[in-house]
């Protein structure tokens, strides 16, 4: 992929995530919490449906379409789009009944009765849209699309949340838009000479579902351990308290941008390290970027954490100012992607680990969180996330160190990673605990007063000892003193 296209997609990429965070701050300002709940529950549904039963089928056109001549592709997408409509239409069918058990009957009287079925159908037969132009072969024609889909996102809902101020109004725009999606998927697969013409092909559709068990299951378990907060908020609190864990996590997208862009400039590298057989300077490779990521994602977490009851405040009005615990505790549960080896485990080729742990981390995760709310309340379900979150990344540490006959002492740069990670704290603790004592005026004042001492506190300290000031003045590690060989041999 070209330069042009990659900044085009990271372009799309990140206005779509600033549209996904922008919006809830406009909705929370026209909807009651318990309103802004059901918004988030109905979309969970969805996603929920998508994640268990798409088989990311249509994620897997990417890698199936290359492999066929083009008269074929057209089978392919219309088996998808045919596949997702019959499972939307049964995901649609026992949403309501699902959600009734999971959330309890008061949820329904949040939305019309047909309402959850059309959207949960609807939903999943656009699902083709996220990916189609990179089916095609076009990444600037993705980029496009998303920067349309950008645009209907806020159009339709933010302007149904303006004029009209209620949750129907914005159930209304969500169908309109899922719907959007799936007429564009079809016009572009018309109109891009990419596909053939859409037809079935029962040959085909066995293959698309066999590959999507073998590779889709393990990465809808991952997935769905994000969406298990949540239902179990669902499930112990009214939907005010799911309004409430929406807006903890808010922080997790701009981690995960950060997370992925050094993940997407270092992937091909390990992969292809890993097939030539250079397996210690494949590890070296993931090891500086996850060291880089620490540079970029501590300093990042520790301000936010200081400053969150005045962020949330500010950002999603006081009503929400009970997400700052629990958005804090999420905050340093994603801080570990740090220390990730995804990248690696895949390398080797390992599916059946990933599904094992997948299962393992989805059970044992979503079980801490519903015990963290037992005794804890919504603060409760986050610490229990954290705890399952980096439990989850030691078992990879340790599956791809036995893997790889290599210490752990190796796997990652330990000493750097402690240093980062002390001086986050000490700063973060010192604004915190400087902010709770000191009167300042608005929530914007206290914010930008807030992330202020933080950085001056964060880079006196980098200044000061020669660990951190080497590591920002040569941030990819390059100097063999910060890249020291890893010990071990070839599996």
């Amino acid at each position: 992929m070209n330069r042009r296209a990659t900044f085009w997609l990271g372009a799309a990429s990140a206005a779509d995530y600033l549209a996904q965070m922008l919006l809830p701050a406009l909705l929370v300002r026209t909807l009651a919490p318990e309103e802004f709940g059901g918004y988030r529950i109905l979309w969970m549904t969805a996603q929920t449906a998508a994640l268990v039963l798409s088989l990311n089928m249509a994620l897997n056109l990417i890698y199936l379409a290359p492999r066929h001549p083009l008269e074929r592709r057209g089978a392919l997408l219309g088996n998808t789009l045919t596949y997702l409509v019959l499972v939307g239409s049964l995901a649609g069918l026992f949403a309501t009944p699902l959600l009734r058990l999971l959330a309890g009957p008061h949820v329904q009287q949040l939305f019309p009765p047909w309402a959850v079925p059309i959207f949960v159908c609807a939903w999943m037969a656009s699902l083709p849209f996220d990916h189609i132009g990179l089916i095609a072969g076009q990444p600037r024609s993705q980029a496009r699309l998303a920067m349309v889909q950008t645009l209907l996102r806020v159009t339709l809902l933010g302007g149904a949340a303006w004029f009209t101020k209620s949750l129907n109004g914005i159930v209304i725009g969500m169908i309109t838009l899922a719907a959007a999606r799936l007429c564009l998927v079809v016009w572009f697969a018309r109109s891009s000479r990419a596909f053939g013409s859409l037809r079935l092909d029962a040959r085909l559709a066995s293959t698309q579902v066999r590959y999507g068990i073998g590779f889709g299951l393990g990465a809808s378990l991952f997935a769905l351990r994000g969406q298990a907060d949540a239902w179990v908020a669902a499930s112990l609190f009214d939907p005010a308290g799911v309004a409430t864990i929406s807006i903890a996590l808010a922080i997790v997208p701009i981690i995960s941008v950060i997370r992925q862009t050094f993940t997407s400039a270092t992937v091909s590298e390990v992969a292809r390290l890993f097939a030539a057989g250079e397996l210690q300077a494949a590890l070296q490779v993931n090891r500086r970027a996850n060291l880089a990521t620490a540079l970029v994602v501590f300093p990042l977490i520790g301000a936010f954490v200081a400053v969150a009851p005045d962020a949330i405040s500010l950002v999603y009005t006081p009503a929400y100012l009970n997400a700052a615990w629990p958005a804090r505790f999420y905050a340093i549960a994603y801080a570990v992607c740090v220390l990730e080896m995804s990248t690696v485990v895949q390398a080797l080729g390992d599916g059946r680990f990933v599904m094992r742990s997948g299962v393992v981390l989805l059970v044992g995760g979503s079980a801490a969180a519903y015990l963290g709310a037992s005794h804890a309340g919504l603060p409760g379900i986050a610490l229990g996330s954290l705890a399952a979150m980096w439990l989850g990344s030691a078992w990879n540490i340790a599956h791809v160190a036995a893997r790889c006959n290599t210490a752990w002492a190796s796997i990652q740069a330990w000493r750097e990673m402690v240093w980062l990670g002390g001086l986050t704290a000490i700063a973060a603790t010192v604004t915190g605990f400087g902010l709770s004592h000191i009167a300042v005026g608005s929530a914007l004042a206290r914010v930008v007063c807030g992330s202020a001492s933080f950085a001056a506190l964060y880079i006196g300290m980098a200044a000061l000892w020669r660990t951190t000031r080497t590591l920002y003045t040569n941030p990819w590690l390059r100097r063999s003193a910060y890249a020291p060989p890893l010990a071990g041999s070839h599996p």
